[in-house]
């Protein structure tokens, strides 16, 4: 889906968000960040998901986790191939504190904001401590409302 604006949301504590992304070129990616616009006592912890053969997120392709206490970008090397079409989902968590982080603002191509009127590209799981090494396991799916979405963002090697 296309994405507008670049704006701050802080995310619950606890809630791990899922934000469906489609690989659009071959490429090996050497880095995953994120942005924490407000600082918070806590750590953010942010990964890749592999898209399941019923489009749920599945296994923990690369992650990384920092302390929320400063504001800046967070980033971790890694080093993750994806290929032209693959779907993978993008997560996000607090823990400790809700830290404000740098957020998507989505406008779906019938011009909504809502991921409901757009198919399942927006997920959360609440009573999260970490990223679970699968996510298919251990809890049940809510679909994301929300007009924002944090921003994992992928560097390219």
């Amino acid at each position: 889906f296309p994405v507008t604006i670049n704006s701050p949301t802080t995310g619950a504590v606890g809630v791990l968000y899922f934000n469906k992304r489609k690989i659009l070129d071959d490429a090996t990616f050497n880095e995953l960040s994120v942005n924490v616009t407000a600082a918070a006592s806590g750590t953010v912890f942010y990964g890749i998901y592999a898209s399941g053969a019923n489009g749920l997120p599945t296994t923990l392709l690369a992650s990384g986790s920092a302390s929320s206490a400063t504001t800046g970008v967070k980033s971790t090397a890694v080093t993750l191939a994806l290929t032209k079409g693959q779907v993978v989902w993008d997560a996000y968590l607090n823990t400790g504190a809700a830290a404000g982080i740098t957020a998507f603002q989505p406008i779906f191509q019938d011009g909504t904001g809502s991921p409901i009127a757009n198919g399942v590209v927006m997920l959360t799981r609440t009573s999260q401590t970490s990223l679970p090494a699968d996510a298919s396991v251990g809890g049940v799916f809510g679909l994301l409302t929300s007009p924002r979405i944090p921003r994992v963002a992928l560097r390219a090697a």
